[in-house]
C-alpha cells in the first residue's frame, strides 16, 4: 500500500486537467456578462470555439471519481490489507490511502460543479433553460467519461484524432449493457451537480449572512460611539 507523502505526477496532471474547464467556464461566462446583448453576435465564433474547448475538457473532472479503481486494486493484491487487523500501521496506511481518494475524488466532484455552474448562469443571461438542456448534456459527458476511461482517448484527439472517436460513439447503441451503464451515470452526474451546486448556494448565502451580520455589527458600535449615553 502506498502512503502518499507528496502527489505522484499523475495526480498532478489530472487535477490540472479537471481544472481547465472551470477557467474556460469563469471565461465563457465572463465574455457574456461585458458583451451587451446587442453585440453579442461578434463575439459568438469566439464563444463557440471556447465552449466546444470547455466541453472537451470537462468529463476530466468526473473522470476523478472512477479513480477509486486504483484504490480497490491496491487493497486486492496489497499485502498490507491482509494485515489490517493485527498490523496497526497497516490500517492507518490503509486509511490513509482511502482518505487520499476521497479528498482526490471530492476535489474532482468540485471542479465538475464550478465547471458548471458559471454555464448555467450564462445560460440565464442569454435566456436559455437550463434543465432543459441538462439531460442531454449530462449525456454527453458521460459518453466523454467513457471514451477516457475504457478506451483512453484523450481530450485534443477530438482535434487531433476525431475519426476513431466519432466510430466509437457511434458503436454505443450496439452494446445494451454499455448504454445502460451510460445512461445511468448521466443520471449520477446529474443528481451529483443539482446537490453540489445547492450546497454551494448554501454556503454562499451563509457567508453573505455572516458578512452581513460583520456590517450591521460595525454599524451599531459606530452609532454608539458617536451618541455615547450621558
Amino acid at each position: 500500500m502506498i502512503l502518499y507523502s507528496r502527489p505522484p505526477i499523475w495526480v498532478m496532471w489530472n487535477l490540472f486537467l479537471a481544472l481547465i474547464p472551470v477557467g474556460l467556464g469563469y471565461t465563457i461566462w465572463g465574455l457574456i456578462q461585458i458583451t451587451p446583448a446587442g453585440k453579442r453576435i461578434r463575439i459568438l465564433p469566439l464563444l463557440i470555439i471556447i465552449t466546444l474547448t470547455w466541453l472537451a475538457f470537462l468529463p476530466n473532472s468526473c473522470y476523478l471519481l472512477t479513480e477509486w479503481r486504483h484504490y480497490l486494486s491496491r487493497i486486492t493484491h496489497s499485502p498490507t490489507y491482509q494485515h489490517v487487523n493485527s498490523d496497526h500501521a497497516a490500517l492507518f496506511k490503509l486509511s490513509t490511502s482511502a482518505l487520499f481518494y476521497l479528498i482526490y475524488s471530492g476535489m474532482g466532484l468540485l471542479c465538475f460543479t464550478l465547471a458548471i455552474r458559471p454555464i448555467e448562469r450564462a445560460c440565464r443571461i442569454v435566456g436559455w433553460t437550463f434543465p432543459v438542456l441538462a439531460y442531454p448534456f449530462f449525456l454527453v459527458v458521460s459518453i466523454g467519461v467513457y471514451l477516457g476511461l475504457i478506451l483512453r482517448f484523450n481530450s485534443w484527439e477530438v482535434i487531433t484524432n476525431p475519426r476513431p472517436i466519432f466510430q466509437a460513439i457511434a458503436r454505443i447503441p450496439q452494446n445494451t449493457s454499455l448504454t445502460v451503464a451510460i445512461v445511468i451515470f448521466a443520471l449520477l452526474l446529474w443528481f451529483t451537480y443539482e446537490a453540489i451546486d445547492l450546497w454551494a448556494d448554501g454556503i454562499m448565502e451563509r457567508l453573505r449572512e455572516w458578512s452581513r451580520s460583520i456590517r450591521i455589527g460595525k454599524t451599531a458600535g459606530t452609532t454608539r460611539m458617536s451618541h455615547p449615553d450621558c
